[in-house]
């Protein structure tokens, strides 16, 4: 760039300065260039000064010279000062001029002074003074030429003042010499111009280029972080398109993967049924082989699952009213050929709203339909025997009374129990007992007709629903042939059963219009028929109701009974026949019933342990006939053995040793002096467990006794293996005695048999003075009954007591 093409800015007072930034800033350079060199090149005008000032001292007026070094010794501090100042300021590019303005000024000012030189000491014709001061103001013209270059009109205002002067003094002397030298000095004037020209141009022209350069490397900077920030947008482009490629492919790998988990299987297709996806559950659910789908010939796939189905045509046919709306929502089920059953869901695929497939979605419930069958099939029928149970055989029975109403038929209800089923539950196990009531219900699905409803209501308890009969003998003969079925030995476990069974009838519309009072007027029956004796059917009758109700009124009345305090114990004494003195006493439980009065055992006690209520009345007899025992040994009443029965639930439970010790411990009365009776049968229902809770109480001092010996199936050389104190001759054997011969040979038999074996023998149901004195001359060792008294409440059993004493003293 030459000087042609620069315009270099001119500084004059007064003159608009130039527009532009980059003027400005150019202008700033320029300044700052001047002010960089100020401090060195004032100090070297100041020693030039002075030099001057020494060469010319004595060839001109010593004040005149004072008075000019002093004037430039100030301009020179001052500029020198300015330059101070304008090193310790930051220049804004717009304080440019002002700042030159200052600089051309002193300058100006200095250019003066040194100008003066021609007039306080002009060249006198003294050659190496005047050499002197000759080359001293050009040296200060050629120094200045570089260091004002920056601006051509600092160069001039301080060139023209110094050598003008001294031109125009040469050419005032004339002359040779002088005209010469003011000719030369001219010509070193312009010289000097144009050197400050040339220096100024490329000054200017290396500053614009520095401007230019520093310029575009902003724009290339500004540039390069534009292509920085670009590159940084189109890389974060880059990385949110690879975070999004790569969610797009979790996204789908998870959708895959979500595919590929569930249970259901899944086909898409698009709107001309064109398989698109699918997953693997898909292709085994419908057992797809992997060639036929890979294959990709759609009619293929669909022959394929179309000819797996019970109704191919009615599926076909929702597949083609479903596309027939390309919006439309399915929920359906579809049935195989092979039995399998599934759940099928249809949804519109679509994008932007726009339907463009279906997704077809495959739940296998062939299961869940099964369990719901199997569900159904426990909540109505037995889980034992798989006969239908009490709430299914009410809908039949409802249903069947609906039809025979409508169609004038009659009915009837056959409810059967079977008889002594609990012995054998609890003698063989309740394993053997289900196996019985299987073989049971196989025995009366074979004998009823296809039409007829049988039922198990629970426990041994049957009932069977007969449909369209003639007349009521009808009913009669079924159960007949039911009786007979039940009488032939059952086969289980290969053990050979023998069983009974008793049936209660009731009819419609004769004994119910309800499917209750039906079921509850043949339960009636069926317990007539056991009490006639058990292995025999009954019709019922109102007079069986009556007696139902009465019964039932009275087990109620005994559920409250221990509650009431109604119970009461009446005590019988057991005599010594030997010495006619009361050993003992045997409990026995009454009921003092509110409203019926004194209620016989012989009425409750069946019941009693019927309802299962003989446990918690037993357990309160035994406490109470302790707690009397001890209260007549603190009246002072001799001792007497407490017996009292145990009933086979007390026996039977686990905690009977525990229950027993317990009762004597809150009495305070000695083991020794409680006798346990229990029955024959029920020592012998389970052999090994009597024998192990007998000897348990045996050796806590406890007495034990077989009661009702010889109406069971014992004998007294088996029960030699338990640990007993006594034998009571149960009251059959002693009623016709001594007139019945068997009954008399009987007795004598258990006499001598149990004396062999060292136990007592106790014959109950004395009522004559025969009777005694055939028990006494046959050496029976103690008796109780109406004979000698009857049970008596403890007040009066304790004044019986004491007379008994006394009359045995007298006779002594």
């Amino acid at each position: 760039m030459t000087e042609k093409n620069v315009q270099a800015p001119s500084i004059a007072v007064g003159s608009p300065p130039p527009m532009g930034e980059t003027a400005e800033r150019l202008l700033l350079e320029q300044v700052r260039l001047l002010y960089a060199n100020a401090r060195s090149s004032q100090v070297l005008v100041t020693v030039a000064a002075i030099l001057l000032a020494v060469v010319q001292w004595g060839r001109a007026d010593p004040f005149l010279i004072l008075s000019w070094l002093a004037f430039l010794v100030i301009i020179s501090l001052g500029r020198l000062g300015l330059a101070l100042r304008f090193d310790r300021k930051i220049i804004a590019p717009w304080e440019a001029r002002r700042w030159g303005r200052y600089f051309l000024f002193g300058t100006g000012l200095s250019g003066t002074g040194w100008g003066l030189v021609g007039v306080v000491m002009p060249p006198m014709g003294g050659f190496p003074s005047d050499m002197v001061e000759i080359l001293l103001l050009a040296g200060l013209v050629a120094a200045a030429t570089p260091y004002l270059a920056p601006l051509k009109s600092a160069f001039l205002l301080f060139s023209t003042p110094v050598l003008a002067p001294l031109a125009v003094h040469f050419f005032l002397e004339g002359g040779p010499v002088y005209l010469p030298l003011g000719m030369m000095t001219l010509l070193y004037l312009a010289a000097m111009a144009g050197v400050a020209q040339r220096i100024h141009s490329s000054l200017l022209t290396s500053l614009t280029l520095r401007f230019e350069n520093a310029a575009l490397v902003d724009s290339l900077i500004q540039a390069k972080a534009r292509v920085e920030a670009a590159n940084a947008d189109l890389m974060a482009e880059v990385d949110e398109r690879r975070r999004t490629e790569r969610k797009l492919e979790q996204s789908l790998s998870v959708l895959k993967a979500t595919l590929e988990a569930t249970a259901d299987g899944i086909l898409v297709v698009d709107c001309e049924g064109r398989v698109v996806s699918y997953n693997q559950r898909f292709l085994h659910m419908w057992r797809v082989p992997d060639a036929l789908i890979e294959a990709g010939d759609d009619e293929r796939l669909l022959a394929h699952v179309v000819d797996q189905l019970a109704d191919p045509e009615g599926f076909l046919r929702k597949v083609r009213k479903i596309y027939q709306d390309l919006d439309a929502e399915s929920h359906d089920i579809i049935e195989f050929r092979d039995g399998r059953i599934f759940e099928r869901y249809s949804m519109p695929q679509r994008i932007a709203g726009r339907s463009v497939g279906r997704v077809w979605s495959f739940r296998d419930i062939t299961a869940r339909r099964q369990a719901e069958q199997h569900l159904r099939f426990v909540a109505n029928h037995d889980g034992l025997t798989g006969l239908p149970n009490r709430s299914m055989f009410y809908q039949r029975l409802n249903a069947a009374i609906a039809r025979a109403r409508r169609n004038g038929d009659r009915l009837a209800v056959l409810f059967i129990d079977l008889d002594r089923f609990k012995n054998i539950n609890d003698t063989l196990g309740h394993d053997l007992g289900d196996g019985l009531l299987k073989e049971v219900a196989g025995r009366l699905r074979a004998l009823l007709r296809g039409t007829d409803a049988i039922a198990r209501l629970g426990g041994d308890e049957f009932v069977v629903l007969l449909e369209s009969l003639q007349q009521s003998e009808d009913a009669a003969r079924v159960a007949q042939k039911i009786l007979a079925a039940m009488a032939q030995p059952f086969m289980v476990e290969s053990r050979e059963l023998l069983l009974t069974a008793s049936i209660g009838i009731s009819t419609f519309p004769n004994d119910g219009l309800d499917s209750s009072s039906l079921l509850k007027n043949a339960d009636i029956a069926m317990y007539r028929a056991k009490d006639q004796g058990k292995n025999t059917f009954q019709f019922y009758s109102a007079q069986m109701n009556l007696h139902t109700v009465e019964r039932l009124s009275l087990e109620t009345s005994l559920r409250w009974a221990l509650e009431r305090e109604e119970f009461v114990l009446h005590y019988q004494p057991k005599i010594d026949l030997r010495s006619g003195r009361a050993v003992g006493v045997e409990a026995l439980v009454r009921w003092q019933h509110p409203d019926m009065g004194l209620v016989s055992p012989a009425t409750f006690i069946p019941l009693a342990e019927e309802t299962g209520l003989i446990g918690p009345i037993g357990e309160w007899v035994l406490a109470q006939a302790c707690a009397q025992c001890r209260a007549w040994l603190d009246q002072g009443l001799p001792p007497l053995r407490m017996a009292v029965n145990l009933s086979a639930s007390q026996f039977a439970r686990s905690d009977v040793l525990p229950q027993v010790m317990g009762v004597l411990k809150r009495t305070g009365l000695t083991p020794r002096m409680l006798e346990l009776e229990i029955t024959e049968s029920t020592v012998m229902k389970n052999a090994e467990h009597s024998r192990e809770v007998l000897h348990q109480l045996k050796a806590r001092g406890i007495g034990l006794a077989i009661d009702d010996f010889g109406t069971g199936y014992s004998s007294l050389g088996y029960l030699k293996r338990f640990p007993l104190d006594s034998v009571k001759i149960d009251r059959s054997f002693v009623l016709d005695l001594p007139d019945d011969q068997d009954n008399a040979a009987i007795t004598q038999a258990v006499i001598g048999m149990a004396h062999s074996l060292g136990l007592r023998v106790v014959a109950e149901g004395v009522e004559t003075e025969a009777q005694l004195a055939f028990l006494r001359h046959h050496g029976c060792d103690e008796a109780q009954g109406y004979c000698l008294s009857p049970p008596l409440p403890a007040e009066a059993l304790a004044d019986f007591l004491r007379s008994r004493a006394g009359r045995v003293r007298e006779a002594r």
